[in-house]
């Protein structure tokens, strides 16, 4: 005998199936299936799962009493269980009762109606089938109970079907709602991805501006002490040591500090060296020196002489006058090298002042 079991999704189909199997000794009908094994199936318990070409050549071997298209997927049915002459139980959707009379006339079928319609929803849901799926199902299913009820079936059943639709109608609402909240959460997750690729990337750009901007500093704080420290051992021979440290102010012999007259090239040669550096390089520093009597620190005529000289220093970087600058000097009379009068364009003398008196007479 062969035995269908039919009705909706998760009626219990497949347990009074098991039940019939154990305690009848029926034996199963393998459907054959072309979709993707689910989690928590098993071939060869749970149905047996090929591929369409293998289901294509068991067609050729005329091995197939009976194949259909349903919900995107492709079963099939096996010749000789169907003709077995074993008693046999398989589940059926009841849209396909025709066709199975057709190939098998004496077959037997069962409709098992839900008594309480919580339960096979809550069966269906745990199916974990996708949104897609499901709808499509669930119209399907909504379209076999309109057929349904143009039969003679009872007003309980009938009014059983008009609650299972709006059940269903209200389930294929929320799975709708599900996807466009899926979509739109999609797109924020994107958009999310993309600002925080950005951040990481303007980082590492931030990262290597500040990491250039620091050894273009340590490069050019090199060049400062390497210029500095031999313009003070030129300016001073008792200087063996001179260097801007992290507060950028001059040390002198690692930071031990002299006569009072020391301070006068420390700080002169600190000042020519930013203006040598400006000349050698593009740094916020104007090319431009105002020294205003330098003997007045206690420094003797001699050194400050020997200081004053070196400010020529910087003409050697004024490379074919593209870099012009100016020193404007007051000192003392005669208080300069030799070479240096030739720079000299006003000089006070004698009477000679720079602020001078006026006097207005009286017009009569």
């Amino acid at each position: 005998m062969l035995l269908a079991l039919s009705g909706v999704t998760g009626i219990g189909k497949s347990y009074f199936k098991e039940r019939l199997v154990e305690e009848l000794n029926f034996h199963k009908v393998n459907t054959i299936r072309t979709r993707p094994i689910r989690i928590g199936e098993k071939n060869g318990v749970d149905g047996i799962f090929i591929t369409d070409s293998e289901l294509d050549e068991l067609k050729e071997q005329n091995k197939i009493v009976y194949d259909f298209k349903v919900f995107g997927g492709r079963y099939a049915y096996l010749k000789d269980e169907i003709f077995s002459d074993d008693n046999m139980v398989f589940e059926m959707h009841y849209t396909m009762i025709d066709d199975w009379k057709k190939i098998k006339p004496d077959i037997k079928t069962i409709y098992i109606l839900p008594q309480d319609l919580s339960v096979p929803k809550t069966k269906a849901k745990e199916r974990n089938l996708s949104k897609e799926k499901e709808i499509e199902r669930i119209k399907k299913y909504i379209a076999d109970l309109s057929k349904d009820v143009t039969s003679n079936y009872n007003s309980a059943y009938v009014r059983q079907l008009d609650e299972r639709e709006r059940e269903l109608n209200a389930r294929i609402s929320e799975l709708q709602q599900a996807e466009e909240l899926a979509k739109k959460r999609d797109t924020l997750v994107s958009e999310v991805t993309s600002l925080r690729n950005q951040v990481e990337s303007l980082k590492i750009k931030v990262d290597v501006f500040l990491n250039s901007a620091k050894e273009d500093m340590l490069n050019k704080k090199k060049d400062f002490d390497e210029i500095y420290s031999d313009l003070m051992q030129r300016a001073d021979g008792q200087c063996y040591s001179a260097y801007i440290g992290e507060d950028y102010l001059p040390h002198i012999n690692m930071g031990q500090y002299r006569e009072r007259s020391a301070s006068v090239p420390k700080r002169l040669m600190y000042f020519l060296t930013l203006l040598i550096e400006s000349l050698k390089n593009d740094i916020n520093f104007p090319r431009f020196l105002m020294i205003d009597t330098p003997n007045k620190e206690g420094i003797d005529k001699d050194n400050l002489i020997k200081n004053i000289a070196l400010l020529t220093e910087a003409d050697k970087y004024n490379y074919e006058n593209k870099c012009p600058f100016q020193i404007i000097l007051t000192t003392g009379i005669d208080t300069y090298p030799e070479d240096y009068k030739k720079f000299v364009f006003f000089k006070l003398e004698g009477e000679k002042y720079l602020l001078q008196e006026n006097i207005l007479e009286e017009k009569c």
